[in-house]
């Protein structure tokens, strides 16, 4: 299986075989809420925006 194949298969099954076993360390499930269900207690929280904002403050 080719490198496009896998990266296809994954993107399609949410899972790839790539001929070694794979041990993941850690595993999260994070669910998703719709913007008007979400809780309480995360809509109090103010969004971030994402990625290395403290990396390059200048």
């Amino acid at each position: 299986m080719t490198e496009e194949e896998v990266l296809a298969h994954f993107r399609e099954a949410g899972e790839a075989e790539v001929g070694v076993p794979l041990i993941p360390l850690l595993s999260i499930e994070a669910p998703i809420y719709a913007e008007d269900a979400l809780p309480e207690a995360l809509a109090a929280i103010p969004a971030e925006k994402p990625g290395s904002r403290a990396l390059n403050p200048g």
